[in-house]
């Protein structure tokens, strides 16, 4: 056995007789952070270790405790800020253990996102094209709070639809090969509009499959070729009269074309 085994065998068997990790390690001649590492890679539980689990079952049991106080007290009637002024906590923390045991809390809606009905009342008016003021008095809420809830649910939600190609608000399984092609043609390209619906074309009629496009991008060439060839004069490649001649000489192609080649006849 080597020195360094013998020693921290030596260590541990002075620590199990009843020595503290300081004691240890005034006797060895080393660090007690030293002692306490030989310790746990032992496998041996310190005076440390087991003070903190005492304090985590601790912490536990007043946790488990307190979570039992606050659900029993808040589905016998009594409010979260009363609860919480109990504990005492803070009434946010009190919320958060009812979120998180699933506690239906009052005001909250069965499922997440879901308006309240007078939200989802006033939403259907407004759909109606009824005026903030006749959604007001309908459902009794006030004129500022109608014009919240049009702005929010109802202004914004169409402003939403109004979106760029390929003008999708939720994807479906029916718009899956759109969506796919819409992320391969380039942004940046002037018609890809005309790319994409040229694309998907082809696709319908079973020319290419979305898989061939996936797979080699170089396939939508062809088609930002005939969109340019069908939308641009002279397939993309007609010079504009009014276009610099270059060079030093600041004068167009209007301005040196002979009256041969004018168009006014």
């Amino acid at each position: 056995m080597s020195s360094i085994a013998d020693r921290n065998c030596r260590l541990i068997g002075a620590y199990l007789s009843g020595g503290t990790c300081r004691s240890v390690a005034l006797e060895f001649g080393i660090a007690h952070q030293n002692v306490f590492t030989i310790l746990k890679k032992a496998g041996v539980s310190t005076a440390r270790e087991r003070v903190c689990a005492q304090k985590r079952e601790k912490t536990l049991e007043r946790v488990l405790q307190q979570t039992g106080f606050i659900i029993s007290e808040y589905r016998s009637g009594v409010s979260i800020v009363k609860i919480a002024a109990a504990i005492p906590c803070d009434p946010s923390h009190g919320r958060k253990i009812l979120f998180d045991t699933k506690v239906r809390v009052k005001g909250q809606s069965s499922r997440r996102g879901h308006h309240g009905e007078k939200v989802s009342r006033a939403i259907r008016l407004f759909e109606k094209n009824c005026s903030v003021q006749d959604v007001s008095e309908e459902i009794g809420i006030s004129y500022l709070y109608a014009w919240i809830i049009r702005y929010k649910y109802v202004e914004k939600s169409k402003s939403r639809k109004l979106l760029s190609y390929p003008h999708i608000d939720l994807p479906t399984k029916e718009n899956a090969n759109l969506l796919s092609v819409n992320k391969i043609v380039p942004r940046e390209f002037p018609d890809r509009d005309d790319v994409c619906q040229e694309i998907m074309l082809a696709i319908l009629e079973g020319h290419i499959t979305i898989e061939d496009v996936k797979n080699n991008k170089t396939r939508i060439r062809p088609f930002i070729t005939k969109v340019r060839r069908d939308n641009s004069e002279q397939s993309g490649y007609a010079v504009s009269l009014d276009v610099p001649i270059g060079g030093d000489d600041g004068r167009s192609w209007h301005d040196v074309l002979s009256d041969d080649y004018s168009i006014r006849g």
